[in-house]
């Protein structure tokens, strides 16, 4: 669910948002458009959940030795990679404008 929500609130925010000058894109996003505050606030909140809930599972697989079956792990590993990827350039898009 949360990666369904991660989803849908950043093509919402998508529509708005230009590299081109990415500062005042953000700031219009969250001044102009309706709830666009919201979807960001989702966005960026529902982020942090989905690492949480990351570690969290990976934290299972090793208590209960999970890394005994070894294309499972490979698998797991490999998407939580394709995640952490996927998590550090939506961080870097903005331009580092780490005071949102």
């Amino acid at each position: 669910m949360a990666l369904v929500i991660q989803v849908l609130t950043g093509v919402l925010l998508r529509v708005h948002y230009s590299a081109f000058n990415s500062y005042e894109r953000v700031l219009y996003i969250m001044r102009e458009v309706n709830y666009g505050w919201l979807f960001k606030l989702f966005h960026s909140g529902n982020a942090s959940l989905i690492f949480i809930l990351l570690y969290l599972h990976l934290y299972k697989g090793v208590k209960i030795r999970r890394y005994r079956l070894p294309g499972v792990w490979y698998r797991g590993l490999s998407m939580m990679l394709l995640i952490i990827g996927a998590g550090f350039t939506g961080y870097v898009l903005v331009g580092a404008q780490m005071r949102f």
